[in-house]
């Protein structure tokens, strides 16, 4: 196709599963490859897939990973056409793209002509009212230096505080407390995000956490491939065990993140995600614009190549799919084991023991030195079956063939979360 990418050796800007399938998809299209690592990860065994690894000078994810700067310099000293920033906060961070822009990097993220506007939560926001689809109660991004009072008084109690993407940083139950916890939240959105851009927002209590996800290519083309359900969730908000299925296929949901993409003119891979209350209304909560952890899972359910899809659609390629929505036949979960306490804190320890079941992908190896600033997703157990009896079922069957020692997992609440299935 006439004004296509055409690549000759990509950077990825990435780690753990993520970075393993990314490698082995460039190396398989003739392109060569570079990994990024920092210095915890030194000796990951990742970077023994790559053709060629590049340091970026750095221990912490803040400094390595999410450093604009230096993943851009790290791919350009490299010799590399293009970087791919690989599923993480750095695929939405705009410093990435205008430094990349300078110096003539493509970047396998997103369209930088539309990055900036489609990753603010406040145009989303504004976008989705006008649709006339429900939203939760939220402010908008607070002022850096304030303390955030006058804002909290338009949301009804309690409230999350959440960074622009979305994180959660911090909760609370009365307006007395939110000065206090602005402070926290403001210095961790800076070390795990390198930014303070903070918004509050209604904590609706108990809810299904839903997602949509969605590829839409540069004529605008979307198809929207099925809607997940999370049944567990850790510190932070992190999804531990998440379905995909034909008993949650939604047709006003597909079409509503269908439409809302195409309204920002986004390209590639996005999920839009929705919370409903005691399984009541259903409120929109924010468009990640980006290839999410449940990639793997989406693909194993549809049967499509969601990496292929992403790179085809940034590069000028048409998506070739049939249908532009794509209902689920069959039924899938996948259980994410990680590396962590009771507290989401990752300690420092060698994980001396990892079994895993064959429906396992691999993220960290046994044998590896963990620690804060390691890669904390050590597997993805995923199981697709033609039945959701016969799905849940092999997710317990796998669960019970892990075994993960030397280092806190979730592994425990995994099991618990499948048997309630």
């Amino acid at each position: 196709m006439e004004g296509e990418i055409k690549l000759e050796r990509v950077m990825v800007a990435h780690r753990g599963a993520v970075a393993r399938r990314l490698l082995a998809w460039y190396r398989a299209q003739g392109v060569e490859t570079v990994i990024a690592f920092s210095e915890p990860d030194a000796e990951a065994s990742w970077l023994d897939e790559a053709d060629y690894d590049t340091y970026l000078n750095g221990r912490t994810v803040l400094e390595t990973y999410l450093n604009p700067e230096r993943v851009v310099s790290a791919a350009m000293d490299a010799g590399c056409d293009a970087v791919h920033p690989g599923n993480g906060f750095l695929a939405e961070n705009t410093e990435l793209y205008v430094r990349a822009n300078n110096a003539n990097l493509a970047v396998l993220g997103a369209d930088p002509t539309v990055v900036a506007h489609a990753v603010d939560r406040t145009i989303q926001r504004g976008r989705v009212e006008a649709m006339g689809v429900p939203v939760i109660p939220a402010t908008g991004i607070l002022p850096a230096d304030g303390d955030g009072m006058a804002e909290a008084s338009t949301v009804p109690l309690p409230l999350w505080i959440r960074a622009r993407g979305g994180l959660k940083l911090g909760h609370v139950e009365r307006l007395e407390e939110l000065s206090a916890a602005l402070v926290v939240a403001r210095a961790t959105a800076m070390e795990r995000l390198g930014h303070a851009e903070l918004f509050l927002e209604h904590d609706v209590g108990d809810a299904e956490l839903l997602s949509t996800t969605v590829v839409v290519d540069r004529r605008q083309r979307a198809v929207s491939l099925g809607t997940s359900l999370a049944h567990a969730t850790g510190p932070g908000g992190v999804t531990w065990l998440e379905e995909l299925g034909p008993s949650l296929d939604n047709v006003q949901l597909s079409d509503a993140a269908a439409a809302l993409l195409k309204s920002m003119r986004w390209v590639g891979p996005a999920t839009v995600r929705w919370v409903r209350p005691g399984g009541q209304t259903t409120f929109w909560q924010s468009a990640t614009m980006r290839l999410t952890t449940a990639y793997d899972l989406t693909e194993a359910v549809q049967g499509v190549d969601l990496v292929a899809a992403h790179h085809d659609a940034l590069v000028g390629r048409p998506l070739n799919w049939p249908d532009d929505r794509v209902t689920p036949t069959r039924t899938g979960f996948q259980a994410r084991l990680l590396h962590g306490d009771a507290q989401g804190r990752q300690v420092e320890g060698v994980l001396e023991r990892l079994q895993l079941p064959a429906a396992a992908t691999v993220g960290v190896d046994e044998g590896s030195v963990l620690g804060p600033e390691t890669e904390p997703l050590l597997a993805k157990i995923t199981v697709v079956e033609d039945s959701r009896a016969s799905a849940v079922a092999s997710l317990r069957a796998a669960l019970d063939q892990v075994a993960a020692e030397g280092v806190p997992t979730n592994l425990a609440g995994l099991r618990e979360a499948a048997a309630k299935l």
